[in-house]
């Protein structure tokens, strides 16, 4: 109508002869991924603060079945880091240690491909169709291969393999730095309880967030149980004053690793991730239940 408020969404259209709306692109950087709404330049900018990146971009891909992720593409100072193992490998540690500190966990991308240049088209700009697909594994950031040594330690690895994509994992590879979250680790815990008869809450995986980690959580019970507080003490030691975290998500991971170790953590997790029924849905209900399991 003429005269009515509109709002400007930064979406490219098309009107099309029969009235439908056909959606084109964005006018700006913003994407949409698992919900949350991402400025890529930020990210971009974010990378280019590292004096070892000469040249960097930021993109969406989905080349597979699944939801669609966030791929950085890094060309570095110095060209041989891309051609040699262990100084890319080191560089992607610092570039996941800066961003960790700069950007909210939905911003960060599942996948880092370090190249010596990147490929160009006819008018000298990055032919962003020549980039490489990342394959399996690409983006992660391994320890030291440690093989499965028992039966959970083996079955937990197949089911982080299906799930995350990532064959060949070590024990002590970490979920989170090999480019998980909570909605796959949502799907994780619900195969381990198909598959090994265990039901965790989420709040396990961010508490044990490796093969081996996990694998000791299951051994220390004889039978599978479920837990059923939202309270969960994530880094429970240290002298200083605790900080207490709500519905944290990943955040519950990420944020004890700046804290130090003498900074107790502990995340209050969302009801139903113990599975649980949901009991309380008033903020004021929520807030009493978690101050009871507080004190």
């Amino acid at each position: 109508e003429p005269g009515a408020r509109m709002y400007r969404t930064g979406d490219m259209v098309r009107w099309l002869p029969d009235g439908n709306i056909e959606f084109i692109g964005r006018t700006d950087g913003q994407v949409k991924v698992r919900g949350f709404r991402i400025e890529l330049g930020e990210i971009e900018n974010a990378i280019s603060e590292l004096p070892q990146v000469k040249d960097r971009l930021v993109m969406v891909r989905q080349d597979g079945p699944g939801e669609k992720q966030l791929v950085a593409y890094v060309v570095p100072e110095n060209g041989q880091v891309a051609e040699d193992p262990e100084q890319r490998a080191d560089l992607l540690v610092q570039l996941r240690s800066r961003l960790r500190t700069h950007l909210p966990e939905h911003a960060m991308p599942s996948h880092f491909l370090v190249l010596p240049e990147f490929p160009l088209n006819a008018n000298g700009k990055v032919d962003r169709h020549a980039l490489p697909a990342p394959e399996a594994g690409q983006q992660v950031l391994r320890t030291r291969h440690v093989a499965p040594r028992d039966a959970n330690e083996k079955a937990l690895a197949s089911i982080w393999s299906r799930v995350l994509g990532v064959p060949d994992l070590g024990v002590h590879d970490n979920f989170f730095d090999l480019g998980g979250h909570s909605l796959l680790g949502i799907q994780l815990l619900t195969q381990v309880k198909q598959e090994m008869g265990y039901k965790l809450p989420l709040a396990t995986l961010f508490r044990s967030p490796t093969i081996a980690q996990l694998a000791r959580e299951l051994g220390m019970s004889e039978q599978p149980k479920v837990q059923l507080k939202n309270l969960s003490a994530i880094q429970p030691q240290g002298t200083k004053v605790p900080i207490f975290c709500v519905h944290g998500d990943e955040a519950s991971y990420f944020i004890p690793q700046h804290l130090g170790l003498d900074r107790p953590f502990y995340n209050f997790f969302h009801q139903g991730e113990d599975g649980a029924r949901i009991l309380y849905t008033e903020v004021k209900d929520i807030a009493e239940h978690f101050l009871e399991e507080l004190r």
